[in-house]
């Protein structure tokens, strides 16, 4: 019954979200003014006065300095490294490498109070003079809950710089909501999707941009590289390799590509004998996996959602000289040519025919997998941070 309840409750959530957008900003701010009445006060005490002293800028270049917050529970992992597939590791690697800006990392303690935290960063924005901040949106640093709002206030009274928000999951309402309740009162902001071309249901075009590809290092690639010099002339284990997560849809349609015909290997490193789809394997053996097949079968669409997303591989399989196999075209088209560097299929009986066909032409295979590595390797450090830099000048302040 309590798990019935719940569903009813999301549900219907999903669905004021989804068709009463401005009832729900409405509400929801009115929800997170009564949570901040505790800590009115402390946002009533402004660090400097005077926030027309503070220079703004909107461009992201070599006169800019820009501030990567991530959580502690990140930096003090053993994956917080080069060629591990932590992401924001690679997001601050990459943009050492490819900006001509200062950048430099913020460390959120999970130990304290949300509220010293964001007290902390908001000083340190101020004192040293950060143009930017580069920040995940979707939740509180290392944590479920959303409490950035405490912190838009704060800095809007003596900081002038921008805020980069980040997500990797900006097809979920929830989050676009909070993006928006953010926004309201530090206008100064713009959310980079990862994932999708978000809507204009609770963002405006002017404080939104993307989707976009997440960034590799190029030290990342070149130590990987290193290790992937091991293990040439490892057999394939099918034609096709799949890599991810199993929701239900994937297992479903999985199981369907087979049964047409599709040869396919899925989750190679991970042991047979586990429960766990992951298995504690590196991000190394991601890769080797994915080199299980002669190309990566992309899944796209998101979890829970029936909406496609631009998702990871569709820029590490190629960086590694596997070209992706993908049910999903108009988004990895923005980065990719359609059947010269990936290939885009649908479950039909004629399209997985002539998928394997395809699959088994070497000659063709090879021009593909070679095309596809080039441009991949050519994007792999600029695409995100072109991106995250024509956002950060799309930002209208004013509006």
């Amino acid at each position: 019954m309590r798990f019935e309840v719940r569903s009813t409750r999301t549900f219907l959530s999903s669905l004021l979200l989804e068709y009463l957008p401005i009832v729900c900003s409405f509400l929801y701010s009115k929800m997170r003014d009564r949570a901040l009445r505790d800590f009115r006060a402390d946002l009533r005490t402004p660090l400097l006065g005077n926030l027309s002293s503070l220079q703004s800028r909107k461009q992201l270049d070599e006169e800019s300095k820009l501030l990567i917050l991530v959580p502690s529970e990140l930096t003090e992992s053993p994956r917080w490294n080069f060629a591990q597939g932590t992401y924001m590791f690679e997001i601050y690697e990459s943009g050492k490498e490819f900006l001509s800006s200062e950048v430099e990392l913020f460390v959120f303690s999970s130990r304290v109070s949300i509220q010293n935290e964001f007290d902390r960063l908001h000083k340190r924005l101020v004192e040293e003079n950060f143009t930017h901040l580069l920040t995940g949106l979707e939740s509180d640093p290392g944590s479920s809950g959303w409490n950035w709002d405490y912190f838009a206030l704060k800095a809007r009274c003596d900081w002038n710089g921008m805020v980069i928000g980040l997500s990797t999951d900006s097809v979920y309402r929830l989050h676009q909501l909070r993006f928006n309740r953010f926004i309201s009162i530090f206008k100064n902001t713009c959310v980079v999707g990862i994932d999708i071309d978000v809507d204009s249901k609770y963002l405006n075009a002017s404080n939104r941009c993307g989707p976009t590809l997440l960034p590799i290092s190029k030290r990342s690639i070149d130590l990987i590289d290193e290790e992937l010099k091991n293990s040439v002339g490892e057999d394939n284990l099918g034609n096709v390799s799949f890599v991810g997560a199993m929701y239900p849809y994937r297992k479903k349609l999985i199981n369907k590509l087979k049964n047409l015909g599709l040869d396919i290997v899925v989750n190679p490193h991970v042991a047979s004998n586990s429960k766990s789809e992951k298995n504690n394997a590196s991000y190394v053996d991601y890769v080797k996996a994915l080199r299980k097949g002669k190309m990566a079968l992309n899944l796209s669409r998101a979890n829970g959602v029936n909406v496609s997303q631009l998702k990871s591989r569709v820029l590490e399989s190629p960086v590694f000289g596997v070209p992706v196999l993908s049910d999903e075209r108009d988004l990895t088209s923005i980065f990719f040519e359609c059947d010269s560097e990936f290939i885009h299929f649908n479950a039909q009986e004629s399209s997985i025919k002539e998928i394997s066909k395809l699959v088994n032409n070497k000659l063709v295979m090879d021009n593909i997998s070679s095309a596809s590595q080039k441009k991949a390797r050519a994007i792999a450090q600029s695409c995100f941070w072109n991106v995250t830099r024509s956002a950060c000048l799309k930002v209208n302040s004013d509006a």
